[in-house]
């Protein structure tokens, strides 16, 4: 009947969505440790690994957010964002030039999470 046709199309569709956010979930936690791995070094901060893995819920943060999501230092945050720019976790897009507006991407991350297809 046309409705098992539709439901069996529904469930192909269901199935394949399923499969595709798996595998961007791999690629996501894959990524993520090779980001812990670059942060985990002699003489590292140990606030990086807290700041890559918020990166995982935002991927776009500036200097003052990330003192205050740190609870350090403006000059301690500005330190640890880059380190994360050296380690090419973070890219500095700027905003307008000003020093003070700095915007830093996780750009891989968006990449993974926008990728039509991770196989």
């Amino acid at each position: 009947s046309a409705w098992e046709e539709w439901l069996v199309f529904f469930l192909h569709g269901v199935a394949e969505q399923a499969r595709e956010a798996a595998l961007r979930v791999r690629a996501l936690w894959n990524l993520r440790e090779e980001y812990m791995s670059r942060v985990r070094v002699p003489q590292a901060s140990g606030l990086l690994p807290g700041l890559v893995d918020s990166l995982f819920e935002r991927q776009v943060i500036t200097i003052p957010q990330a003192a205050n999501q740190m609870q350090i230092t403006y000059t301690a945050a500005r330190r640890n964002i880059d380190r994360l720019v050296k380690a090419g976790i973070l890219k500095d897009i700027g905003l307008g030039g000003r020093r003070n507006s700095r915007l830093f991407i996780a750009l891989e991350i968006l990449q993974v999470a926008d990728a039509p297809d991770t196989a």
